[in-house]
């Protein structure tokens, strides 16, 4: 049988970036190109088109190198977590993938928290809680199954305080502030092996007096 030209449905595809990729990292498949009898071909279609569409439905064009002996290596980058679709089409002819881009790493500066009560003024007998939100250079939160970037906490202010680090089970953290001096605390907040600050840090805590110990001022 003499070899003709590439059929799409009968070419092999394989490779981990059909079915899944991480925000801002190369993701790469391979196609050998065969004809419409399955017979694997030694050149590449140059008409041959992929794109990616992800969760918000942005699209990218795949790029693709001709390795020769029909093999196509096909590259492609997102930057938004969550389900894609990835459409590889020749000739009218179209195969259709569905994978999920993974959150990438924690990227410090990315990261989000939130001071509950916002305000950041508690008395001497309450705590308050600050929430973070681990999410990658890219705007994704980052949940467990990523692999966590630790955080740690330290206070500066009129006496002894307590912030302590709780790990949520998905994947963000939250910090339990407390202390028995009234005054202004700060908390700063810092996270990596390099030990990034936190944007927004340091957090103004400002503690009062509670009934009690006024009461017993008194």
């Amino acid at each position: 049988v003499i070899p003709q030209t590439m059929c799409l449905p009968l070419s092999r595809m394989f490779g981990e970036g059909l079915y899944g990729c991480v925000a801002g990292k190369t993701a790469e498949f391979t196609i050998q190109a065969r004809d419409c009898h399955g017979t694997e071909l030694d050149t590449c279609d140059p008409e041959l088109v992929v794109v990616v569409e992800d969760s918000l439905g942005n699209t990218v064009r795949g790029k693709y190198a001709d390795r020769g002996y029909g093999l196509y290596a096909v590259t492609y980058k997102l930057t938004k977590a969550g389900n894609y679709n990835l459409s590889i089409s020749l000739h009218g002819t179209s195969v259709q993938f569905q994978g999920t881009c993974e959150p990438g790493p924690t990227h410090v500066p990315s990261c989000v928290f939130k001071c509950d009560p916002e305000h950041g003024r508690i008395r001497s007998d309450e705590e308050a809680m600050i929430s973070i939100t681990r999410k990658d250079a890219y705007g994704n939160q980052v949940f467990a199954t990523q692999g966590l970037t630790s955080f740690v906490a330290k206070v500066t202010g009129p006496g002894p305080a307590s912030a302590q680090v709780i790990e949520t089970i998905n994947g963000s953290c939250s910090v339990n502030f407390s202390a028995h001096l009234a005054g202004l605390y700060r908390v700063h907040l810092f996270g990596g092996k390099s030990k990034e600050l936190l944007p927004g840090c340091p957090i103004a805590i400002q503690l009062s007096a509670s009934s009690a110990d006024v009461d017993s001022a008194a």
